[in-house]
């Protein structure tokens, strides 16, 4: 479940004139089992994660969200986990967000789209201990393939 956290908060990516930027497939620089597909959906976007679990088991994760700061639910496998996300767009390269769990915040994710488009860098800060990730900052970088 570990690697499920660390995923969720890719989302936020850019917007308008730049969204054929951001959609794509994306794999994790720092952990190549988890890749994301981004879909243009309205004012956000359609994310699909791709994980391979400890036991070798695939998990597939999904968020639809519009990216104007109300909470969308994760679902792995389908079902809901009790996660939400809920993001921002602050330009056209930038977003921040906040990810809860059970309704109580438990982080926040600042991410940056690359001026080429093939980099987002995404930070995070767990303010408690969720999912097997540990408080505190964490940077994650996305390469498009």
């Amino acid at each position: 479940m570990r690697r499920l956290a660390l995923a969720v908060f890719a989302v936020a990516m850019t917007s308008g004139a730049s969204a054929q930027l951001a959609a794509g497939t994306w794999v994790m620089r720092e952990t190549p089992r988890v890749s994301m597909i981004v879909e243009p959906m309205g004012s956000g976007y359609s994310v699909t994660y791709h994980v391979v679990g400890n036991d070798g088991k695939p998990i597939t994760m999904t968020l639809q969200t519009p990216l104007d700061g109300s909470e969308t639910p994760f679902l792995v496998n389908g079902k809901p986990t009790g996660q939400t996300y809920a993001g921002k767009r602050v330009d056209s390269r930038h977003t921040v967000g906040v990810v809860k769990m059970n309704g109580k915040p438990f982080a926040t994710s600042n991410a940056e789209l690359s001026a080429d488009g093939k980099t987002i860098t995404v930070e995070n800060e767990n303010t408690a201990a969720v999912g097997g990730n540990p408080a505190g900052k964490r940077i994650e970088h996305w390469d498009k393939r």
